[in-house]
Protein backbone atom coordinates (compact mmCIF):
# COMPACT_ATOMS: atom_id res chain seq x y z
CA UNK A 1 0.00 0.00 0.00
CA UNK A 2 2.72 2.31 0.73
CA UNK A 3 4.48 1.49 -2.57
CA UNK A 4 1.30 2.74 -4.00
CA UNK A 5 0.65 5.43 -2.35
CA UNK A 6 4.25 6.87 -3.48
CA UNK A 7 3.56 6.38 -6.89
CA UNK A 8 0.11 8.04 -6.80
CA UNK A 9 1.04 10.86 -5.50
CA UNK A 10 4.43 11.57 -7.68
CA UNK A 11 4.47 13.76 -10.36
CA UNK A 12 6.73 10.79 -12.18
CA UNK A 13 3.88 8.80 -11.86
CA UNK A 14 2.59 7.37 -15.73
CA UNK A 15 0.77 4.67 -16.98
CA UNK A 16 3.69 2.80 -17.27
CA UNK A 17 4.23 2.62 -13.80
CA UNK A 18 1.03 2.12 -13.02
CA UNK A 19 0.97 -1.12 -15.01
CA UNK A 20 4.07 -2.46 -13.46
CA UNK A 21 2.67 -1.74 -9.71
CA UNK A 22 -0.70 -3.36 -11.03
CA UNK A 23 1.21 -6.81 -12.41
CA UNK A 24 3.75 -6.88 -9.30
CA UNK A 25 0.01 -6.42 -7.23
CA UNK A 26 -1.20 -9.46 -8.87
CA UNK A 27 1.79 -11.53 -8.71
CA UNK A 28 1.46 -11.11 -4.95
CA UNK A 29 -2.15 -12.76 -4.78
CA UNK A 30 -1.45 -15.44 -7.59
CA UNK A 31 1.57 -16.82 -5.59
CA UNK A 32 0.45 -16.17 -1.79
CA UNK A 33 3.68 -13.84 -1.61
CA UNK A 34 1.43 -11.30 -0.02
CA UNK A 35 -0.18 -11.35 3.95
CA UNK A 36 -3.67 -10.51 1.90
CA UNK A 37 -4.26 -12.06 -1.31
CA UNK A 38 -7.50 -10.42 -1.56
CA UNK A 39 -6.12 -6.78 -0.72
CA UNK A 40 -3.29 -7.34 -3.21
CA UNK A 41 -5.85 -8.31 -5.93
CA UNK A 42 -8.12 -5.33 -5.52
CA UNK A 43 -5.08 -2.85 -5.43
CA UNK A 44 -4.35 -4.90 -8.82
CA UNK A 45 -7.95 -4.30 -10.17
CA UNK A 46 -7.54 -0.13 -8.96
CA UNK A 47 -3.70 -0.48 -10.60
CA UNK A 48 -5.39 -1.22 -14.03
CA UNK A 49 -8.48 0.64 -14.15
CA UNK A 50 -6.31 4.13 -13.25
CA UNK A 51 -3.89 3.34 -15.94
CA UNK A 52 -7.03 2.85 -18.77
CA UNK A 53 -8.87 5.51 -17.22
CA UNK A 54 -5.32 7.93 -18.29
CA UNK A 55 -5.05 6.53 -21.65
CA UNK A 56 -7.82 4.01 -22.86
CA UNK A 57 -5.43 2.86 -25.34
CA UNK A 58 -2.80 1.51 -23.33
CA UNK A 59 -2.93 -2.05 -23.92
CA UNK A 60 -1.22 -2.97 -20.66
CA UNK A 61 -4.29 -1.96 -18.94
CA UNK A 62 -6.58 -4.29 -20.22
CA UNK A 63 -4.05 -7.04 -20.08
CA UNK A 64 -3.59 -6.60 -16.70
CA UNK A 65 -7.59 -6.48 -16.21
CA UNK A 66 -7.85 -9.94 -18.04
CA UNK A 67 -5.54 -11.59 -15.71
CA UNK A 68 -7.79 -9.97 -12.76
CA UNK A 69 -10.62 -11.64 -14.66
CA UNK A 70 -8.45 -15.41 -14.86
CA UNK A 71 -7.94 -15.07 -11.08
CA UNK A 72 -11.35 -14.50 -10.34
CA UNK A 73 -12.47 -17.46 -12.51
CA UNK A 74 -14.37 -15.46 -15.44
CA UNK A 75 -13.53 -16.89 -18.48
CA UNK A 76 -15.23 -14.63 -20.98
CA UNK A 77 -14.52 -11.13 -19.74
CA UNK A 78 -10.42 -12.51 -19.12
CA UNK A 79 -10.64 -13.40 -23.02
CA UNK A 80 -12.49 -9.89 -23.63
CA UNK A 81 -10.26 -7.97 -22.15
CA UNK A 82 -6.60 -9.58 -23.59
CA UNK A 83 -7.82 -9.50 -26.76
CA UNK A 84 -9.02 -5.69 -26.63
CA UNK A 85 -5.37 -5.18 -25.66
CA UNK A 86 -4.48 -6.98 -29.15
CA UNK A 87 -7.15 -4.69 -30.91
CA UNK A 88 -5.12 -1.37 -29.64
CA UNK A 89 -1.50 -3.04 -29.60
CA UNK A 90 -1.44 -5.86 -32.51
CA UNK A 91 2.09 -5.83 -33.14
CA UNK A 92 2.62 -5.85 -29.09
CA UNK A 93 4.65 -8.86 -28.52
CA UNK A 94 3.35 -9.00 -24.68
CA UNK A 95 -0.34 -8.23 -25.47
CA UNK A 96 -0.36 -11.61 -27.91
CA UNK A 97 1.10 -13.78 -25.27
CA UNK A 98 -0.81 -12.27 -22.17
CA UNK A 99 -3.87 -13.89 -24.54
CA UNK A 100 -2.27 -16.95 -25.52
CA UNK A 101 -1.86 -17.40 -21.40
CA UNK A 102 -5.31 -16.55 -20.76
CA UNK A 103 -6.37 -19.52 -23.19
CA UNK A 104 -4.53 -22.29 -22.07
CA UNK A 105 -5.38 -20.97 -18.73
CA UNK A 106 -9.07 -21.89 -19.85
CA UNK A 107 -8.05 -25.05 -22.12
CA UNK A 108 -8.46 -23.02 -25.19
CA UNK A 109 -5.08 -24.80 -26.06
CA UNK A 110 -5.00 -24.91 -29.75
CA UNK A 111 -5.61 -20.61 -30.42
CA UNK A 112 -3.63 -20.48 -27.03
CA UNK A 113 -0.14 -22.31 -28.52
CA UNK A 114 -0.67 -19.86 -32.18
CA UNK A 115 -0.53 -16.80 -30.22
CA UNK A 116 2.60 -17.67 -28.12
CA UNK A 117 3.80 -18.89 -31.59
CA UNK A 118 2.99 -15.42 -32.61
CA UNK A 119 4.26 -13.23 -29.62
CA UNK A 120 8.04 -14.84 -29.92
CA UNK A 121 7.65 -14.31 -33.55
CA UNK A 122 7.38 -10.42 -32.13
CA UNK A 123 10.16 -10.89 -29.85
CA UNK A 124 13.74 -11.41 -30.96
CA UNK A 125 14.62 -12.09 -27.38
CA UNK A 126 11.24 -13.67 -25.70
CA UNK A 127 11.20 -13.38 -21.79
CA UNK A 128 11.28 -17.10 -20.09
CA UNK A 129 8.01 -17.04 -19.31
CA UNK A 130 6.94 -17.47 -23.65
CA UNK A 131 8.72 -20.76 -23.70
CA UNK A 132 7.55 -21.88 -20.19
CA UNK A 133 3.45 -20.72 -21.53
CA UNK A 134 4.35 -22.29 -25.23
CA UNK A 135 5.93 -25.54 -23.27
CA UNK A 136 2.29 -25.93 -21.39
CA UNK A 137 0.34 -25.32 -23.96
CA UNK A 138 2.06 -28.07 -25.98
CA UNK A 139 2.23 -30.25 -23.54
CA UNK A 140 -1.68 -30.30 -22.82
CA UNK A 141 -1.85 -30.69 -26.47
CA UNK A 142 -0.27 -33.85 -25.69
CA UNK A 143 3.20 -33.03 -28.41
CA UNK A 144 5.66 -33.94 -25.63
CA UNK A 145 8.48 -33.69 -27.45
CA UNK A 146 8.01 -30.37 -28.59
CA UNK A 147 6.83 -29.38 -24.97
CA UNK A 148 10.35 -31.23 -23.81
CA UNK A 149 11.82 -28.67 -26.07
CA UNK A 150 10.55 -25.79 -25.65
CA UNK A 151 10.78 -26.38 -21.59
CA UNK A 152 14.24 -26.64 -22.00
CA UNK A 153 15.02 -23.53 -23.66
CA UNK A 154 13.26 -22.31 -20.45
CA UNK A 155 15.52 -23.74 -18.12
CA UNK A 156 18.65 -22.91 -20.29
CA UNK A 157 17.74 -19.03 -19.97
CA UNK A 158 16.61 -19.41 -16.12
CA UNK A 159 17.92 -22.74 -14.12
CA UNK A 160 16.31 -21.90 -11.37
CA UNK A 161 12.86 -21.67 -12.96
CA UNK A 162 10.14 -23.69 -11.00
CA UNK A 163 7.50 -23.67 -12.71
CA UNK A 164 9.37 -24.65 -16.49
CA UNK A 165 10.51 -27.99 -14.18
CA UNK A 166 6.61 -28.65 -12.70
CA UNK A 167 5.61 -28.56 -16.75
CA UNK A 168 9.15 -30.37 -17.54
CA UNK A 169 8.05 -33.15 -15.15
CA UNK A 170 4.59 -33.72 -16.05
CA UNK A 171 5.76 -33.72 -19.68
CA UNK A 172 8.39 -35.87 -18.89
CA UNK A 173 5.72 -38.91 -16.80
CA UNK A 174 3.97 -38.86 -20.32
CA UNK A 175 7.10 -39.49 -22.12
CA UNK A 176 7.64 -42.67 -19.74
CA UNK A 177 11.19 -40.73 -18.64
CA UNK A 178 10.14 -41.62 -14.88
CA UNK A 179 13.63 -41.38 -14.03
CA UNK A 180 13.95 -38.26 -15.47
CA UNK A 181 10.92 -36.84 -14.17
CA UNK A 182 11.58 -37.47 -10.40
CA UNK A 183 15.26 -36.09 -10.72
CA UNK A 184 13.61 -32.87 -12.57
CA UNK A 185 11.00 -32.83 -9.74
CA UNK A 186 13.96 -33.29 -7.21
CA UNK A 187 15.46 -30.23 -8.15
CA UNK A 188 12.32 -28.32 -8.55
CA UNK A 189 11.70 -29.05 -4.58
CA UNK A 190 15.00 -28.42 -3.70
CA UNK A 191 14.67 -24.98 -5.44
CA UNK A 192 10.49 -23.96 -3.22
CA UNK A 193 11.05 -26.60 -0.96
CA UNK A 194 7.54 -25.34 0.68
CA UNK A 195 5.40 -24.48 -2.24
CA UNK A 196 2.86 -27.21 -2.91
CA UNK A 197 2.86 -28.40 -6.49
CA UNK A 198 -0.08 -30.23 -5.95
CA UNK A 199 -2.17 -27.61 -4.71
CA UNK A 200 -1.00 -25.53 -7.66
CA UNK A 201 -2.54 -28.02 -9.97
CA UNK A 202 -5.79 -28.03 -8.44
CA UNK A 203 -6.50 -24.50 -9.26
CA UNK A 204 -6.57 -25.48 -12.67
CA UNK A 205 -10.22 -26.69 -13.78
CA UNK A 206 -10.08 -26.96 -17.89
CA UNK A 207 -10.37 -30.98 -19.21
CA UNK A 208 -7.27 -30.11 -20.79
CA UNK A 209 -5.50 -30.01 -16.94
CA UNK A 210 -7.14 -32.94 -15.57
CA UNK A 211 -4.41 -35.26 -15.85
CA UNK A 212 -1.79 -33.03 -14.70
CA UNK A 213 -1.95 -33.66 -10.77
CA UNK A 214 -1.39 -37.53 -11.56
CA UNK A 215 1.20 -36.66 -13.63
CA UNK A 216 3.26 -34.81 -10.68
CA UNK A 217 2.51 -37.36 -8.07
CA UNK A 218 3.97 -39.81 -10.68
CA UNK A 219 7.19 -37.39 -10.76
CA UNK A 220 7.26 -37.72 -6.80
CA UNK A 221 5.50 -34.17 -5.99
CA UNK A 222 3.27 -34.68 -2.84
CA UNK A 223 1.87 -32.31 -0.41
Amino acid sequence: TEIYTVYKSSAASDVYKRQILGWVYWQESIFKWSSNPERSMEMAFEAAQEGISTDVNNPSGYSLLGHIYMARDDKSQAIEMCRKAIEIAPGNSYSVAYLANVLIEFGQITEGIQKMKRAMRLCPFPPVWYFIQLGAGLHLSGNNEAANIALGQALKRDSYSYFARLWLASTLVEMEKLDEARAVSKAALDIEPNFSALSWADNFESESHARLKDNLIAAGFSD
